[in-house]
């Protein structure tokens, strides 16, 4: 279903794909050229999940495709569930170079090897958003030297530690290699400190490893934060000097042990 509304305006419906246990909407506004496309998923059906897994994703990696190439090379704003993948990101990225807005919600860890490349096809993209999604130091520094624009990054997830307070239970699995994960996210706060330097609000809830240095690198690089959000970043202790930084430095700033219930 496609609907358009007045001469300046349009957007584009789609309420249920035939034969599937789900209803996607994919809507979107165009006011001056400049369009913005949401691609939200709902399962209305009780048949199983191995049913579900099985038929939708490929399904709406395509409507989103469509969604993409119904802009016409005009799309600001994406936000994709977690049917994306490095395909469909490549393919977003490869028709929307006018993005100013990018978030991906349980991305897992399959679109973890093509940030670098699509990164640098985004050159004005002002926000990236990822909750439960991994995104790799590389791809980092590419934002850094290819979206000079970039004023707001989100990284939220949630701790495998905080939900089953052991390895054996984590959902990565047995072969989950801590130390790895360890120094991989501590890399990339790193990063972030050390290569976006225009950030003005960055949320890391859930960056159970992060410590105290890299916020302090966090901190020295990106001179212009103003807003920084903390919470469950159990590792970081903002007693003495550097609870004093960032308050005298952070206009809105969340700690660590705030409260989580407005958490996305």
């Amino acid at each position: 279903m496609v609907k358009r509304h007045g001469s300046d305006s349009k957007e584009v419906e789609i309420h249920q794909v035939s034969a599937l246990p789900e209803a996607a909407t994919v809507s979107g506004t165009n006011s001056n050229n400049a369009i913005q496309i949401k691609v939200k998923i709902k399962i209305k059906s009780t048949k199983s999940k191995a049913a579900v897994a099985g038929l939708w994703p490929q399904t709406l990696k395509e409507i989103c495709k469509q969604a993409v190439d119904r802009s016409q090379g005009q799309l600001v704003d994406i936000t994709i569930g977690e049917f994306v993948d490095d395909e469909l990101l490549e393919y977003v990225a490869d028709r929307s170079s006018q993005l100013r807005r990018l978030e991906i919600v349980y991305g897992y860890s399959d679109t973890y090897g093509c940030w670098s490349e699509a990164l640098k096809k985004f050159p004005l993209l002002e926000e990236l958003s990822l909750y439960l999604t991994e995104i790799s130091k590389e791809g980092i520094e590419t934002a850094g030297r290819c979206c000079p624009l970039i004023t707001t990054l989100k990284l939220n997830k949630e701790s495998c530690l905080n939900w089953a307070g052991a390895i054996d239970n984590c959902p990565c699995g047995r072969d989950f290699d801590y130390r790895k994960s360890l120094k991989m996210d501590r890399e990339k706060v790193i990063a972030i400190g050390e290569n976006l330097h225009g950030l003005r609000h960055l949320e890391l809830i859930g960056n159970v490893n992060m410590s105290n240095n890299e916020l302090r690198v966090i901190l020295d690089g990106c001179r212009y934060l103003e807003s920084l959000d903390l919470r469950l970043c159990g590792s970081v202790d903002l007693k003495g000097d550097l609870g004093k930084k960032c308050l005298e430095k952070i206009k809105c700033l969340k700690l660590p042990n705030a409260c989580t219930e407005e958490c996305p």
